[in-house]
């Protein structure tokens, strides 16, 4: 037990109590206490980002870096759940089970583990699977003894950036999601108009026997994507906003490239809710199977 302390030239001391139960003030026995500033005195004002200082058991000082934000136990965990789940492909993340043994969970008829449906797809799965599809397409048209080419869509004829592309090697897959992501990013074009232009596409090489190469993909690209974007949304993308992306590209080039890829679609730009779903589908189970490979 301890006596309150008392005062002595606006210094604190601490009374100790002796063995024989009388209470001691000596010079030698007292302890001085530093009194604690406020927070806000003009004195000591309070500095949230000063450093802790830590004792340990041989008495020595170190300073603690200072700690601004706090994590909570619940956010550790959800940290460590989400490392763990980087591990597995995107469309597994939401299937696994972490902690102690790792298991697949299945949907079910009161819960579906899905993070895209075909009325509200997710973007970046699509436009994965948009890139996964063209990469195939020019991989096959690549190996053709005997490829057909239309010129409109010819890069080497009608360039679309003042660089210039390479038009003989094959693009990698990281390439062509880039250019798509880039058009609609700027564009802020929605994930169904991907869908749309891949069964352009489709339909164009069914229509024609247009062989997709190095030389021409981006310009079929970016003429079914006009066209998709018109079909869609009721306020369309006009022609001029893609000279943002493209400006090496004039007006006069995507009014021409657009009619031209009409005339060989037949003006027949109706896809069914069946074409739809299975365009979304087919191409979500090919970007999987090039993912896991």
């Amino acid at each position: 037990m301890q006596k309150p302390a008392s005062t002595n030239g606006g210094k604190l001391k601490k009374s100790v109590r002796k063995d024989d139960g009388s209470w001691s003030d000596d010079d030698d026995d007292q302890t001085e206490v530093q009194e604690i500033p406020v927070h806000g005195s003009e004195e000591a004002p309070h500095d949230p980002h000063a450093s802790e200082v830590a004792v340990d058991a041989d008495g020595k000082k170190t300073e603690k870096d200072p700690v601004l934000f706090t994590q909570t136990p619940s956010a550790v965990a959800r940290a460590k759940d989400m490392k763990a789940r980087k591990k597995y492909p995107i469309h597994m993340r939401e299937h696994v089970k972490t902690g102690g043994m790792t298991r697949y969970q299945s949907s079910s008829t009161s819960t579906l583990f899905v993070n895209s449906t075909p009325s509200a797809p997710d973007i970046n799965d699509v436009l994965q699977s948009m890139a996964t599809a063209l990469y195939m397409h020019i991989s096959s048209g690549h190996r053709v003894a005997e490829p057909k080419f239309i010129d409109i869509f010819n890069e080497e004829k009608y360039p679309i950036s003042k660089k210039g592309n390479d038009t003989e090697v094959m693009p990698r897959i990281k390439i062509i999601y880039k250019f798509i992501t880039t058009i609609f990013r700027v564009e802020k074009l929605p994930p169904e108009c991907a869908i749309l232009c891949l069964a352009y596409i489709e339909r164009l090489i069914s229509v024609t026997g247009l062989t997709l190469h190095a030389s021409n993909w981006r310009r079929v690209l970016l003429a079914a994507l006009i066209l998709a974007s018109k079909v869609w949304e009721d306020q369309a993308v006009w022609n001029v906003d893609f000279l943002s992306v493209f400006p090496s590209v004039t007006v006069q080039d995507l009014r021409v490239l657009e009619k031209r890829l009409l005339a060989y679609l037949e003006y027949n730009v109706n896809v069914t809710g069946g074409l739809y779903v299975c365009v979304l589908c087919v191409y979500l189970v090919c970007c999987v199977c090039v993912c896991c490979v």
